[in-house]
């Protein structure tokens, strides 16, 4: 358990596999768009542009937030506080993992996006990828960023 000292924003919904319906009951912001395969939400306060989810097959594979460029060291703390920092890629973007490097079941990506935050959320599994572009532009787009 964390005693977190950062609530800078809600984490959207995390729990991966679950369905569409799942997601609209756990979610409390205020829904912007519901496509086969997307849901948007409004942000709920000045840090949050908005939430994205992705799903596949029914089920969700992803989640996402876009976050105002000026909270980009609370950001950084809030998610220190809560998960494990693992790198850095050429493109500058952040990695994290929710547990030690042998029992994690989640990753998370930080990266700047035309001058908002984007924070993803990816399920790890054996047979999960790592976070594609064509998923990255999907979740760009309900963002809107």
């Amino acid at each position: 358990m964390v005693n977190a000292k950062y609530s800078t924003y809600t984490e959207p919904v995390l729990e991966f596999g679950v369905d569409k319906a799942t997601v609209k009951a756990k979610e409390k912001r205020t829904i912007l768009e519901d496509k086969t395969s997307t849901l948007g939400y409004r942000g709920e306060n000045s840090a949050v542009k908005s939430v994205a989810y992705l799903f596949e097959n029914g089920k969700l594979t992803s989640s996402a937030i876009a976050l105002s460029y000026s909270y980009t060291e609370e950001i950084a703390k809030f998610l220190s506080e809560r998960y494990q920092v693992i790198g850095k890629d050429s493109d500058g973007a952040y990695y994290f993992i929710n547990n030690d490097s042998d029992k994690y079941n989640m990753g998370v990506r930080l990266s700047v996006e035309s001058g908002f935050i984007m924070v993803v959320y990816v399920p790890q599994s054996p047979k999960s990828r790592s976070i594609q572009a064509a998923d990255l532009q999907e979740l760009k787009s309900i963002l809107g960023i």
